[in-house]
């Protein structure tokens, strides 16, 4: 789903992982043994320092300050990862005092920023891409690999202004839930299909992490503190369903990714055989203790007989469409006898989330990959690494995925409505 002209938001922690999952006993596969992905640490981080002028020379006037060499520090260094936090803090002062350079500078991670962009805008892409840089480096990755190789985006109806708002990524980051339409026809049918979607995003979630969904009410909690840090959130934990609870911009990508993580591996069950299928019920039953949710009404077999089994594939390749993926993607993906078992959702005026996608390897006239192959359910719906969504929100850019309230799910959507001058 694209950002709407027509909607007008007001803009506004990490599960433990799950258990390992058992092997079935008597089982000729083994069942895959799932467990959340490995969360960064959510860091605040410092802007780069900038060279002091030495004072001093003849005449009572300052020397030109000598320029420095460009950041010759390996961040992959083992010698440099052994070092604690703030020995590497220090050492990346020392030895990098302009800060890290990117690769190609003006650009965002390679990407060209829009040319309708304020250069206030501007200005906030730049510094959240040497701040995102810099917890690279902290983090021992080689700041310079990462290169965006999806597009940036705006148009003349963005909201709050073509000039003020970015889309990074709009075929691989889609709005997940909650759009908005002015269109009273198209309105109904994106809440008819938050419907739908709800209880899928609800299983997926169960079924990988052992927990809710944050995306059908989770996300439309999230609220900023007043005389709060830019990363500081409050929100209503759909686990506990304590309202204000304290969060912060990381925690909450944290949970989006670990969804869109799980959902990846949730689609990837339909490439495996029955047997196998059989072998990742089991291994979930064994886990699951949780006697107060109804796996019935997530549809989540209690048992690795046949039918259950089928049952479950028909429920998976449902699911592929009614989150908007193909009944071509499913095909491709999953091949024929998937393909054959989903039922097509119920058609909305408004669209789902994977909406528009292609088939993968898709390419243009030209043969150049087409944007539109990003879109596909079994890739998830998060691109952008955390260090770079944490730095965004750090310069102050309001997260469509999380800061839209009601209407939060713009996973694509970065803002700069609250910063001054913008």
């Amino acid at each position: 789903m694209r950002s709407l002209a027509t909607r007008s938001p007001t803009a506004p922690a990490k599960p433990p992982a799950p258990p390992a999952r058992p092997q079935a006993a008597g089982a000729g596969n083994q069942a895959m043994l799932r467990r959340s992905p490995v969360l960064r640490r959510d860091t605040q981080q410092q802007q780069p320092q900038q060279q002091q002028q030495p004072q001093g020379g003849t005449g009572g006037r300052a020397k030109s300050p000598t320029p420095a060499g460009p950041c010759s520090l390996n961040c992959t260094d083992p010698a440099f990862t052994a070092l604690d936090a703030a020995a590497r803090e220090a050492k990346l002062a020392a030895d990098c005092p302009q800060g890290l350079t990117p690769t190609q500078p003006g650009r965002f991670f390679g990407q060209p920023i829009p040319a309708a962009s304020s250069a206030k805008l501007r200005s906030k892409l730049l510094e959240a891409q040497a701040r995102a840089m810099k917890a690279m480096c902290l983090a021992g990755q080689d700041p310079t690999a990462y290169q965006l190789d999806r597009a940036i985006t705006t148009y003349a109806s963005h909201s709050p202004g073509e000039d003020k708002a970015v889309d990074i990524d709009v075929q691989g980051q889609p709005y997940i839930a909650h759009e908005h339409s002015s269109d009273p026809d198209k309105e109904s049918g994106e809440r008819a299909t938050d419907k739908e979607t709800g209880p899928v995003f609800q299983r997926i979630a169960y079924w990988g992490l052992y927990r809710k969904s944050v995306i059908p009410k989770g996300i439309t909690t999230v609220t900023k503190p007043p005389k709060s840090g830019a990363t500081d959130r409050n929100w209503t934990d759909p686990e506990t369903g304590t309202p204000n609870t304290p969060t912060t911009t990381g925690a909450l990508y944290d949970k989006l990714k670990q969804e869109s993580d799980a959902m990846q591996s949730y689609f990837a069950l339909l490439n495996k055989t029955d047997k196998e299928l059989a072998s990742e019920i089991f291994a979930f039953n064994a886990v699951n203790t949780d006697g107060s949710v109804d796996l019935a009404k997530l549809e989540i077999p209690t048992d690795q007989t046949d039918a259950s089994v089928q049952a479950f594939r028909k429920r998976i390749a449902t699911d592929y469409l009614i989150l908007g993926g193909s009944k071509a993607q499913l095909k491709d993906f999953a091949g024929d006898t998937n393909a054959g078992l989903a039922k097509a959702p119920a058609s909305h005026a408004g669209d789902r989330p994977f909406q528009g996608g292609a088939l993968a390897g898709a390419t243009t006239k030209g043969g150049q990959p087409l944007a539109a192959a990003n879109r596909r359910p079994e890739l998830g719906f998060i691109s952008l690494p955390k260090e770079v969504v944490v730095a965004l929100t750090e310069v102050g850019l309001v997260w469509g995925a999380i800061d839209f309230s009601g209407e939060s799910g713009d996973v694509m959507h970065f803002d700069c409505r609250n910063v001054p001058g913008c």
